[in-house]
């Protein structure tokens, strides 16, 4: 079996150890970050078939035309192209203080489509792994041209129900989480129950650890001038003033929200969202069409408007604790959200858990919110990717007729929340993940079920 392999974090070592002892896989080619990790790799394998990332998109040297771009070039460049996460992507990594725009950047999309045509015809792989689903434009749009050409792509993935592991998922798009059928009877680890117990606690106690470290570091406040000063003066020097516009900018877009959103739970039935901080692999590209987040918000209210209810929409704090990104919130976006009738903006202050608790559903991406909604009894649309789609409770949205199904049933009293349920899940889940090592932030058992699976056998599922 013929395996391409996109490592991310792994080391050239940790791959050999993952691949040891397997003699039926050939690993026919490798994309790494840099020239530094192509020298690392090379002690293991041809250096002619390590591809860095800045090759797939060099204008200047285009690699040579083969058979696959006659039937599929054109069509991978338009299929590419017709995605808007394609120029989402590309704006979060290729845009530099507005010196390069999307239209430009274009010429970087067709670059590395051409060239992941040529380097696919080369190596003609079985199977492409990649540690985690792209989110950077030139993997981003390997791994499309490879799905487009029929070539499996499999990937790892934390799950935010249990984010200490992680699963073997197949297809960039379809995002297919596989079975393992490993020790299905084994009971929830401790850990887990430990969380459980947190989450139907209060909100402090059931933040997430990172969420809490940065709670703790902001003295529970949504922003600090302290923190934007020792920003600003981070090196490089040449980078200040653009820090310094974009401080200003989070603190005028800060006190905006603070000015426009309420302070109490309404007297009315309403559904809670809870925005993803923006950018981020979990909202883009996993969020599909909904990975600009206005679209839910627009979407929900539409429809709860014909029942009467409410949306509340209560910002991620970590918007406002992190680094401005301006090109993923502005003064518009929090005008246009609480210019809509039946929609509010939630206080930063709002405890969590009393929003949950008040609402009559939650929605998020794919946030922590599902596990925190399902343990404390509410439902959660989840929009994007339907990892979660089994378990009771979690109503994935792909479209608006999927959202007004949903609405009918929860109005009829016809979805159900119980621990119990939530509780079986979680054991099927864990017996069939892998413990995430915090180092290279994956699996190196994931890795070697993944490159090694006999695909064939999940076909049916």
């Amino acid at each position: 079996m013929r395996v391409f392999i996109i490592p991310g974090l792994v080391c050239a070592a940790d791959l050999q150890s993952v691949l040891e002892g397997l003699d039926h896989v050939e690993v026919c080619g490798l994309i790494v970050k840099n020239n530094a990790q192509k020298q690392q790799h090379a002690q293991n394998m041809a250096p002619e078939l390590i591809w860095c990332r800045t090759q797939l998109i060099d204008v200047a040297r285009p690699m040579q035309a083969t058979e696959l771009h006659a039937k599929y070039y054109e069509p991978s460049v338009r299929h590419l192209l017709s995605d808007p996460r394609t120029f989402y992507i590309v704006e979060r990594i290729f845009r530099k203080e507005g010196i390069e725009s999307v239209f430009n950047s274009t010429i970087k999309v067709e670059a590395a489509c051409w060239n992941a045509l040529s380097i696919l015809s080369t190596t003609k792989p079985d199977k492409i792994f990649i540690q985690a689903t792209p989110h950077e434009p030139i993997t981003w749009v390997f791994t499309c041209v490879a799905e487009l050409l029929g070539i499996p792509v499999m990937l790892t993935s934390k799950t935010v129900l249990i984010p200490w592991r992680t699963r073997v998922i197949l297809g960039v798009n379809k995002q297919k989480p596989l079975p393992l059928g490993i020790n299905e009877q084994a009971e929830l680890s401790k850990e887990v129950t430990d969380r459980i117990e947190r989450l139907k606690g209060d909100f402090i106690t059931g933040m997430p650890d990172y969420e809490y470290k940065r709670y703790v570091k902001y003295n529970a406040k949504y922003w600090s001038w302290k923190a934007e000063i020792s920003y600003l003066f981070k090196p490089p020097a040449k980078t200040i003033p653009f820090k310094m516009i974009n401080s200003f900018r989070k603190k005028y877009c800060y006190d905006l929200y603070r000015r426009l959103a309420i302070r109490t739970i309404p007297g009315v039935k309403y559904v809670v969202f809870f925005p993803h901080v923006q950018p981020e692999r979990t909202s883009l590209p996993e969020g599909k069409w909904y990975c600009q987040q206005w679209l839910i918000i627009r979407l929900l209210s539409f429809h709860l408007a014909d029942l009467g209810w409410k949306l509340l929409v209560k910002e991620h704090p970590s918007t406002f604790r992190n680094p401005w990104k301006p090109g993923f919130r502005n003064s518009e976006f929090y005008r246009a959200v609480s210019s809509l009738p039946n929609v509010e903006l939630a206080s930063l202050g709002m405890d969590t858990y009393e929003l949950i608790d008040g609402s009559t559903a939650t929605a998020t991406i794919a946030g922590t919110t599902i596990m925190e909604s399902i343990v404390r009894g509410k439902p959660a649309f989840t929009f994007g990717t339907d990892y979660h789609k089994n378990l009771p409770g979690v109503m994935p949205v792909e479209s608006s007729d999927d959202l007004v199904r949903w609405l009918i049933q929860i109005n009829a009293g016809l979805i159900k929340v119980s621990l119990a349920d939530t509780m079986d899940y979680l054991r099927e889940l864990e017996n069939n993940s892998f413990v995430v090592d915090p180092i290279i932030n994956t699996s190196l058992e994931a890795y070697r079920y993944a490159i090694t699976c006999d695909l064939s056998k999940f076909a049916d599922q």
